[in-house]
């Protein structure tokens, strides 16, 4: 069994899946069908109005990222973030030891020249 007739089934719409698969549509086509492709294909107007619908919330729930996906976003962030806490920490303190030492140490830390 196709990826498209199962999608199809799930939303109700399983009755045009041999329609769909003797034109060769599939899922990766599926975003690009136009109201007027889906009239040639056979749907009524409002099942062309709902299959677009379900078109479209296909398209933003395939681009949510998924849970594990955000959660190692967030992680990702919250390293990035300590990493400059650590080394504006790091700034100050040899900051402070530099205004001790005319101020060489800083800028070796930060990469700037002699």
């Amino acid at each position: 069994m196709s990826d498209l007739r199962d999608w199809l089934r799930s939303n109700k719409f399983e009755q045009y899946a041999d329609a769909f698969e003797a034109n060769d549509i599939d899922l990766d086509i599926l975003p690009e069908l136009s109201e007027r492709d889906l009239e040639q294909l056979g749907l009524s107007l409002g099942n062309r109005r709902r299959l677009l619908k379900a078109i479209a919330e296909r398209g933003i729930a395939k681009s949510k990222p998924s849970d594990a996906e955000a959660g190692e976003d967030e992680r990702e962030d919250h390293r990035r973030c300590l990493g400059r806490d650590h080394y504006a920490m790091a700034v100050v303190a040899v900051g402070n030891d530099a205004a001790q030492w005319g101020g060489q140490k800083d800028r070796k830390l930060t990469g700037e020249p002699d």
